[in-house]
């Protein structure tokens, strides 16, 4: 498990993915960060903090407002990874919990 990779989920609330943000010098704590990823067009959106990202041929809205942790053993559906996305994630992680 690296930092930005993407594991599939079933959520009511509509996410089907996750993205891990939490760096690998933490990946042995207990819970892991993740941010859910939804489809494009899915809900209230404010570009400077949910950017669009892409993973092979699927898109995604990333909605880093909606941050949580997890058990790992929860992200047992890898999907592959938004390394290729990581500083467009890492930016609005920058606007989000600097407000810039």
């Amino acid at each position: 498990m690296k930092r930005f990779d993407v594991f599939d989920v079933e959520d009511a609330g509509g996410a089907v993915a996750v993205v891990l943000l939490q760096g690998g010098t933490y990946l042995d704590l207990p819970s892991v960060l993740v941010a859910p990823l939804f489809p494009i067009g899915t809900g209230l959106q404010y570009p400077v903090i949910n950017p669009e990202i892409g993973m092979g041929h699927r898109r995604f809205v990333v909605k880093l407002e909606q941050i949580t942790s997890v058990s790992p053993q929860l992200l047992d559906r890898y999907a592959g990874t938004a390394n290729g996305s990581s500083q467009i994630i890492k930016d609005a992680l920058d606007r989000l919990m600097g407000g810039y």
